[in-house]
């Protein structure tokens, strides 16, 4: 199964997942898990995307040690947007060709819906990351990136079956 099928069902999985977690939570008393949820969007999608994929690893803005290297790049990756490396690609191309042809999800081009929802153009990982190609830990998560969903997924229900919605599915969605 290829990385973008992957990442396109987990986008689907989770947000259907996570439209039960609310619907769970406004009929139950499990505030702590939301508040659990918030708080793992925020450091999942501002420790792994924003800064970790975007700001580091895309734009290398930064220097830093190993552990908050891969720290920012498994954060980012529990997010459900892809490995490193397929995001990282994407988002190298498209400021290549900040909305021209060639930009891989460009709202202009493509339309808002297929943007949003990821039915992006074609990348180049090839061209895009070799810096990160060269990374075996970067290439281990890129291969195994299912797997790796799968193997968090199935720790959170043997703690909690809950912890799906709320430490996976709602953060990933939001």
């Amino acid at each position: 199964m290829s990385h973008t099928l992957i990442v396109r069902s987990l986008q689907v999985l989770t947000n259907i997942l996570a439209i039960y977690g609310i619907w769970y939570a406004f009929n139950n008393d499990v505030s702590y898990y939301v508040i659990l949820s918030i708080f793992l969007y925020y450091f999942l999608g501002l420790l792994g995307i924003n800064i970790g994929f975007h700001r580091y690893l895309s734009h290398n803005s930064f220097k830093t040690n190993k552990f908050f290297h891969y720290l920012m790049t498994f954060s980012g990756t529990l997010t459900a947007m892809g490995s490193p490396i397929g995001w990282v690609s994407v988002h190298r191309q498209h400021h290549r060709c900040s909305d021209r042809e060639g930009d891989p999800h460009s709202p202009l081009l493509l339309g808002t819906f297929k943007t949003w929802f990821g039915f992006w153009g074609n990348f180049k990982i090839r061209e895009m990351c070799r810096d990160l190609r060269r990374d075996p830990i970067q290439k281990f998560i890129h291969n195994y990136y299912g797997t790796i969903h799968l193997t968090y997924v199935g720790i959170l229900l043997l703690i909690n079956p809950l912890l799906v919605l709320y430490a996976y599915a709602i953060p990933a969605a939001l």
